[in-house]
């Protein structure tokens, strides 16, 4: 008889007869409680094993076994009688313990991380909010585990901002435009970080999210939120300052805070 069993991370004792009986198993509102279930923080990794039985020497040929040896005859007993049978009557006999052959599998499951900007584009004004807009969908991520099709859905449900500067913050949101707000530049969003000093500044953005897997039956959750980081994003902070002047920079080009100055 030829079981499979499918685990996330870990194997688990559960033996069914087909792919389709182990999907209602891992499907069953205890499927945590037969499916280990590990998250590692960026990925869901789901694991499994088919399980042969061998042979009771050394050959480890998972498909080669030994023939059964010949029935058991009891003194007046009949060869057809139920009686005969092992573990029915009070008869001496003796189990034999076939070696197991497992062969494992592992498939890994990463969702995308976000992409990352920022108003106005790569630069940020001292002492004014610089608005930052991360953005993450849900992701359906299909694969194959010893011949049994699974699905991973990873859902954003938070974001965790690092501004560069020592300040970090979480919001439920990644942001968006200004214009999208229906706001003026400038204004405070949810996802604004105010500078005090002038330089450049490494930003990051962490996205949190839920993960479900679906073996074919319906979704069922992960424990824990996967997480996944976008950096190599730095904007340049700038001072402004303002001063009071005859003519704009159309007509007097070199005059105070004027490019060509």
């Amino acid at each position: 008889m030829r079981g499979l069993a499918i685990c996330v991370i870990a194997f688990c004792a559960v033996v069914v007869t087909s792919t389709a009986a182990h999907a209602a198993e891992c499907g069953d509102v205890g499927w945590a409680e037969h499916c280990d279930v590990e998250n590692s923080g960026s990925s869901v990794d789901i694991g499994g094993s088919v399980t042969h039985p061998g042979s009771g020497n050394n050959d480890s040929s998972p498909d080669e076994g030994t023939a059964p040896a010949p029935a058991q005859t009891t003194p007046g007993v009949a060869p057809d009688d139920p009686c005969h049978r092992i573990n029915r009557c009070n008869m001496d006999y003796e189990v034999g313990l076939i070696r197991e052959i497992t062969l494992a599998d592992l498939v890994s499951f990463t969702p995308t991380p976000p992409t990352l900007t920022n108003e106005p584009a790569g630069y940020g004004i001292t002492k004014r909010p610089t608005n930052f807009i991360a953005t993450s969908t849900t992701q359906l991520i299909p694969g194959r585990l010893l011949d049994l099709d699974v699905t991973v859905r990873f859902t954003p449900t938070a974001y965790r901002y690092d501004y560069g500067d020592g300040t970090t913050q979480t919001t439920k949101t990644g942001g968006k435009p200004w214009a999208d707000l229906h706001l003026t530049t400038w204004a405070r969003t949810d996802t604004s970080h105010v500078y005090t000093e002038r330089g450049t500044y490494p930003i990051t953005v962490t996205t949190l999210y839920t993960a479900d897997v679906n073996f074919g039956n319906g979704w069922r959750p992960v424990t824990g939120n996967v997480e996944a980081t976008t950096g190599n994003y730095t904007i340049r902070v700038l001072e402004a300052h303002t001063a009071l002047v005859n003519k704009n920079c159309i007509e007097d080009p070199h005059g105070t805070g004027c490019p060509t100055r």
